[in-house]
């Protein structure tokens, strides 16, 4: 009997959401009957190398596979080729379930070529979005693509009732994170979340400490979840911040399975779903933040906060990720 897998590859770093992002969707996959394997990173050229020419065809053994789902990319552009070629190279199909686009989150606007050869070998791409979906197409990746929509976040977690008192929490890998340098609210406060924190942030920051995603949740009580990147608080720019033109940031995730409203770069592809369900509001700049705050109602945020609350439990149990493999079943 032919089965299927779902393959994963550990990401290095501590309290890093994209382990958390990855973990989640191979326990669902694994609960939903496909076998779930597990593949090591390693930082040594010289174990790279006899890993790649010893031992990844046992672990990764294609005897019997149907289907191979692969979590893409892994931190390691060598291990990432290596796998996808062997896969490729089998009888088994292929399926990429997208975490970033490499090179897309490198320059921001277009894909290597490079890249797009290894996204061709697949025979099915999972994409965040529709609009990753059209760069993609745009790109001529001749694949078929599947749009998630959002990633789930498993957690036990209940959130408690909550009023609105103009709060934001900012969740995220810090280093990357140099607009929160730049803010000067005078009425309200940023909480942030992270690693890698920087230095000399305005007295508008607070900065909480970081944990682990599975921790992180019950942190999180304020109003609302900013997501927003760059260097800019005028508009999300440079290599990250044009990059939510295309990606859906996991701690968007992190923030409704909380129960937390969210504000969002309106250029953001995540802006229309936020918008579209209600989740929250899509704003153009951080430079007016202590307005935008204060206009918002106790009525408005209630019909947000309930919106939020439904949605996190859809993601806890795994909606989105269950609806991909129930595609991938029947095609």
């Amino acid at each position: 009997m032919l089965k299927n897998i779902i393959l994963t590859t550990g990401d290095p770093g501590k309290n890093i959401g994209g382990g958390k992002a990855k973990e989640d969707i191979s326990k669902i996959f694994s609960d939903m009957g496909y076998i779930g394997k597990n593949i090591p990173i390693y930082t040594s050229k010289v174990r790279k190398y006899l890993y790649i020419h010893t031992k990844m065809r046992k672990d990764i053994d294609l005897t019997n596979i149907n289907r191979v789902v692969f979590q893409y990319p892994t931190s390691s552009v060598r291990m990432t080729r290596e796998i996808i070629n062997y896969i490729s190279n089998s009888n088994a199909e292929l399926v990429l379930f997208i975490h970033d686009i490499s090179s897309l989150q490198e320059d921001g606007n277009t894909i290597s070529e490079y890249e797009i050869g290894l996204l061709n070998l697949a025979d099915k791409i999972i994409v965040h979005n529709d609009v990753m979906k059209k760069i993609l197409e745009k790109n001529n990746i001749s694949s078929e693509i599947l749009v998630l929509g959002i990633f789930d976040y498993l957690t036990d977690f209940s959130p408690k009732s909550k009023a609105y008192d103009k709060t934001v929490c900012f969740a995220g890998n810090l280093f990357k994170s140099t607009f929160l340098q730049k803010l000067a609210m005078e009425e309200h406060k940023i909480d942030v979340y992270g690693p890698n924190k920087l230095d000399n942030y305005p007295e508008c920051i607070d900065y909480k400490g970081q944990f682990s995603p599975e921790e992180l949740p019950s942190h999180l009580n304020q109003s609302f979840g900013l997501i927003w990147d760059g260097d800019s608080v005028e508009t999300c720019e440079g290599h990250y911040g044009e990059y939510m033109k295309f990606n859906n940031p996991h701690k968007t995730s992190l923030y409704i399975t909380t129960g937390l409203p969210i504000l969002i770069w309106r250029e953001a592809a995540m802006a229309q779903f936020i918008v579209k369900n209600k989740l929250g509001v899509a704003i153009d700049s951080l430079v007016n933040m202590d307005e935008i705050l204060d206009s918002i109602t106790a009525d408005e945020y209630r019909i947000m906060r309930e919106n939020a609350l439904k949605m996190g439990k859809d993601l806890k149990n795994g909606k989105y990720t269950k609806k991909i493999v129930e595609v991938l079943d029947k095609m």
